[in-house]
């Protein structure tokens, strides 16, 4: 490795610090601790056969991604000796001077504008953070890290989870929403109320040759998918909110002379809003394989079904798009059976 030269690039506000590097097809990971910023060392990514190349910003904003490739892949989070693969999604680089007080946020938007979705540094202790310091450059991919220094965060290219319907659990499918499609984005960091954009290109694994049209296709129709997931779940969480409504008016009214009529009206009715619950999803699936035992109703059908349609970048089968139909129309009959209560802040005696 030859030695590295550090010179002031007015054009980024940064510093630029150019290091030769062996050339290789993937990537090429190297730390070099003989030249740092703040005494920290610097993790220097060559994806290409050129010498690695790196831009540390001064000013806060976030550097300038490098294409990202739809791929599957993985990667463990643990150390070990073992070659590790390239992060998969978008690797968003950003340095804070210092620690923020409020709140840092991370959106990617599309080319027109559109957010796809936003990230934040808020705690959240269902997702997992980097919890490591900034000399170790670790990487978050649910929270956005603010580290005084370097940070980095892994988008891994997809739309937002569908909802999840409570306590049911999601056996052979998923809630997962598409990845995006090849093309040119944005991603922009918010902090402390200023905001700063950089574009980047998301581009096709180059092992797969598929028409444009094909993949736009399949985004369209998981995106369909992910709407209806969405939709059953609001309706699901509807009919347990009247459920409650119910149960609590008979509780409130059990001491009112009129106390059997409503018990009467509420049990009915509750009879009613379960009946089409249970064709909407399988309220006593709460454990892996109980799909294997309780009867397979339309939600976890629609995770089946959007789990298959991501499953390969291809147009969608005849038989993908068939099942789309029909869970639709059942799902709309199901939920138009289903009585809705009318708030209310009274019960009187008829």
């Amino acid at each position: 490795m030859q030695a590295p030269s550090a010179n002031q690039n007015n054009k980024t506000g940064g510093i630029s610090i150019d290091v030769a590097g062996e050339s290789r097809k993937g990537a090429l990971y190297r730390t070099w601790r003989g030249l740092a910023l703040d005494s920290k060392p610097i993790t220097i990514t060559n994806t290409s056969n050129s010498p690695a190349q790196m831009v540390v910003s001064t000013s806060g904003n976030p550097l300038t991604p490098e294409p990202a490739v739809r791929f599957a892949g993985g990667r463990s989070t643990e150390r070990s000796n073992a070659g590790e693969n390239p992060w998969p999604g978008l690797a968003v680089d950003y340095y804070l001077k210092e620690k923020p007080q409020g709140d840092v946020t991370l959106a990617f938007l599309d080319s027109a504008g559109t957010v796809i979705r936003t990230f934040s540094s808020k705690t959240d202790t269902t997702k997992r953070a980097a919890v490591e310091d900034s000399v170790s450059y670790a990487p978050s991919d649910s929270i956005v890290s603010v580290r005084a220094g370097t940070n980095r965060f892994v988008w891994n290219l997809r739309s937002p989870d569908a909802d999840k319907v409570k306590d049911v659990v999601v056996d052979e499918g998923m809630v997962e929403g598409p990845v995006a499609l090849p093309g040119r984005y944005t991603v922009k960091l918010t902090v402390a109320g200023k905001s700063y954009s950089q574009p980047f290109t998301i581009v096709e694994d180059p092992r797969i040759t598929v028409p444009p049209a094909d993949l736009a296709a399949n985004h369209t129709l998981a995106l369909r998918i992910h709407d209806r997931i969405d939709t059953l779940s609001a309706a699901v969480t509807r009919i347990e909110q009247d459920r409650k409504q119910l149960t609590d008016w008979v509780e409130w009214t059990k001491q009112q002379p009129y106390a059997t009529r409503v018990k009467g009206a509420a049990d009915s009715l509750k009879a009613k809003l379960e009946a089409v619950r249970d064709k909407l999803t399988e309220p006593h699936a709460h454990a892996d394989e109980a799909t294997l035992h309780w009867p397979i109703q339309i939600y976890n059908q629609l995770l089946s079904l959007n789990a298959m349609v991501q499953s390969a970048d291809a147009a969608p089968t005849r038989q993908e798009q068939q099942a789309a139909g029909w869970t639709s129309s059942s799902r709309s009959s199901r939920r138009s059976k289903a009585p809705m209560l009318r708030p209310s802040t009274s019960c009187s005696a008829a």
